[in-house]
């Protein structure tokens, strides 16, 4: 009699599948991905770099009294606004200097006594000069207060429409602004009606002969330099923004005295243009321009992609404090500059650090 085989039962089967390949199976595909996410994401970098941005510091040739400038940290400017305005000279000075003036203007009256008409003409229009003088260097720092308090009274209206500020405050910085420019329109209808009458002192010299204004002329030619050179020296220095961006450093706040080439503020444009990175020592891999590499974010959510070495320094240099490892020593390494032409999508941050990989070494 054939005794047939007891049928296994299809759960105890894969109940037995489950307990003995299953743990292997898992075991295998878990190890399969740490080795991956190891290759990937925790790989020794060929070296680091530095996210690189423009950056420009706002400075006067000149040594003078900073006004005008209202700006903050973290504050957008774009290129060509007005920073600040710096008074190289305090205005009694220029009024000591405009009273020189008057009295060379006076002697030139009495030494040239009896004098002529058109010699009495060529003294009335320099010393007409020396008020247009005057009134031109007041003209310009009141126009350039009305572009400061007009870029504030933006300021102004943007905060009072997100209900950041009374309307009060906004009532006051229009009123400010309005005043500063009544003030300049009626200067600037003095100084037109003040060069019309320039011109026609000077229309009245024409057709006369050399003869008649050498003994004045020589004097009236010096002092018609030595106002050129006045203006030009009191004449307020006009700190604009060279670049767009934020401010990133204050240095100085309105009304302290600036040295000459001394910064006001630091700008910094929020757009990455470059990468600076260094190969460290001992050099492993010789840079060269072309070399392709691999570029991979630190921020969140980790990005990776090609790039390629724009320029090598010419000899090793120390790193970028930032780079250093704190191991108490000071690294240094061969400095190159990877171009960021098409990497837009990796949102890079200026300021951020990066690893870098040398792709063809």
């Amino acid at each position: 009699m054939s005794m047939d085989p007891i049928q296994v039962p299809f759960k105890q089967r894969w109940r037995d599948i489950r307990t003995r390949f299953v743990p292997v199976i898992v075991f295998g595909a878990v190890l399969i991905a740490v080795l991956i996410l190891w290759g990937e994401r925790t790989q020794q970098s060929s070296f680091v770099g530095k996210v690189m941005a423009d950056t420009a510091y706002v400075s006067a040739p000149l040594s003078g009294l900073v006004t005008g400038f209202t700006l903050q940290e973290f504050d957008n400017v774009e290129a060509g606004d007005v920073i600040a305005v710096v008074m190289v000279a305090d205005s009694a000075l220029l009024a000591a200097q405009l009273n020189v003036f008057k009295t060379q203007i006076r002697l030139l009256r009495a030494t040239q006594d009896p004098l002529s008409d058109v010699q009495r003409n060529m003294i009335d229009r320099i010393a007409l000069q020396v008020d247009v003088l005057n009134e031109r260097l007041e003209f310009e720092s009141l126009n350039l207060r009305r572009l400061q308090l007009e870029r504030v009274n933006e300021r102004v209206q943007e905060l009072h429409r997100r209900n950041l500020i009374s309307a009060q405050a906004l009532e006051d910085s229009t009123l400010q602004l309005e005043l500063v420019r009544t003030a300049v329109k009626a200067k600037e209808r003095l100084i037109r009606d003040m060069e019309r009458e320039m011109e026609r002192l000077s229309a009245y010299q024409e057709g006369v002969t050399r003869s008649d204004i050498d003994p004045v002329s020589a004097g009236v030619a010096a002092l018609e330099a030595e106002m050129e050179a006045v203006y030009q020296e009191f004449k307020p220095i006009v700190l604009k923004a060279p670049i767009s961006g934020s401010v990133a450093k204050v240095y100085a706040r309105n009304g302290a005295n600036l040295n000459g080439g001394e910064p006001l503020v630091m700008l910094a444009s929020p757009t990455p243009t470059h990468i600076i990175g260094y190969i460290r020592q001992p050099v492993t891999v010789r840079p060269y321009i072309g070399m392709e590499v691999q570029l991979r974010t630190r921020t969140y959510p980790k990005s990776v992609a090609p790039a390629i070495i724009n320029n090598v320094g010419a000899q090793i240099m120390v790193y970028d404090a930032t780079l250093q490892r704190g191991s108490g020593f000071i690294e240094s390494g061969i400095p190159v500059r990877i171009g960021l032409d098409g990497l837009d999508h990796l949102h890079l941050i200026p300021g951020e650090i990066v690893d870098i990989l040398v792709a063809n070494p």
